[in-house]
């Protein structure tokens, strides 16, 4: 069972109760796995720019580069970079709520550390005869691909019932489900060269594209932790208030903690629009002006009370059970 409190600037919603991870926290945490993903980007580019004409970026997977003049080195690091990038975001995610139950942190584990392994245990030529180095990097390659994107297709379900993840459930959902697709391809392409014995395996002799729909996977799956880390830093960014809004709800002074914050975070348009309706309706139907007035200007102190709080951090005296979510 989840418990629900506010992470210290946190901009709108709740997130799981773990560490209190800090606004500047998640944001250093999430730039390093950013960082990570970024240089991985780089090595693989390097890689791709002057290859010559012997290799063939189309049947050929990114693994093979190894061979390749330079890609020695520069293979294994940008493995090594993707993989720990993606670990180093799994206690932010687990925090926020992303990674609810067992299974999530696992498969997620499961595709950094697959990378991991498949820098230390470099790919065999495809006609060269299979060793222990070659058949671990199959195995370690082929587990993190369909971990992620199993991760994803769980994740874009939860997603759509937790508030501050719902706006990013369709296209996690999306690239979850083209990262699977492309992973199915991938291993038919993959079967005349790594299982060429099996059954069936001859009918996909001339389907050579498994290096394009690798790298076309790759990018479908960083394209989905970026979109997660581009989720978690716009979480943390507090918006500022308005003074005419401040002003009309008759907020208190700014205190110390108010200062600290940096101002409290705007609300949403939606809100406002909803108390002001809200209190026309009431003076429509009976309820006189005065005291139409007086419920709108309660509802509008009541909501920047909460978003002081949330900017912040300070603990909700009201009941959970009353705090409204957004």
């Amino acid at each position: 069972m989840v418990t629900a409190s506010t992470i210290v600037g946190m901009r709108d919603a709740t997130v799981a109760d773990t560490d209190h991870w800090p606004a500047p926290a998640v944001r250093a945490v999430a730039g390093l796995s950013l960082l990570g993903i970024l240089l991985s980007a780089i090595a693989f580019t390097a890689m791709h720019v002057g290859f010559g004409d012997g290799f063939d970026a189309v049947s050929q997977t990114l693994s093979e580069l190894v061979y390749v003049e330079g890609g020695a080195s520069l293979i294994p690091i940008s493995m090594v970079t993707l993989g720990l990038g993606s670990l180093v975001l799994l206690p932010l995610l687990r925090g926020s709520g992303a990674l609810d139950g067992r299974l999530l942190p696992v498969l997620v584990g499961l595709w950094g550390v697959g990378l991991v392994l498949c820098a230390f245990f470099p790919a065999d030529l495809p006609d060269a005869a299979l060793t222990f180095s070659g058949w671990t990097h199959r195995l370690s390659a082929c587990i993190a691909f369909l971990s992620l994107a199993v991760a994803g297709l769980i994740m874009s379900e939860r997603f759509r019932d937790h508030a501050i993840w719902r706006p990013v459930a369709g296209w996690t959902r999306v690239l979850g489900g083209l990262t699977f697709v492309q992973f199915i391809v991938f291993l038919l392409a993959s079967m005349p060269i790594v299982t060429p014995r099996l059954w069936g395996a001859q009918l996909f002799a001339d389907f050579l594209v498994r290096g394009f729909v690798e790298r076309t996977m790759l990018g479908t799956q960083v394209a989905m932790l970026v979109l997660w880390i581009g989720r978690l830093i716009y979480l943390t960014q507090a918006r500022r208030v308005p003074a005419a809004f401040v002003t009309a709800a008759r907020a208190p002074e700014p205190g110390p903690e108010f200062l600290a914050a940096s101002d409290a975070v705007k609300p949403e348009p939606s809100l406002v629009g909803a108390v002001t309706a809200g209190a026309a309706a009431g003076a429509g139907s009976g309820v006189p002006a005065a005291e139409g007035q007086e419920i709108e200007r309660i509802a509008l102190d009541r909501s920047t009370r909460e978003e002081l709080l949330v900017a912040t951090g300070a603990d909700d005296p009201q009941p959970a059970g009353d705090r409204e979510r957004v």
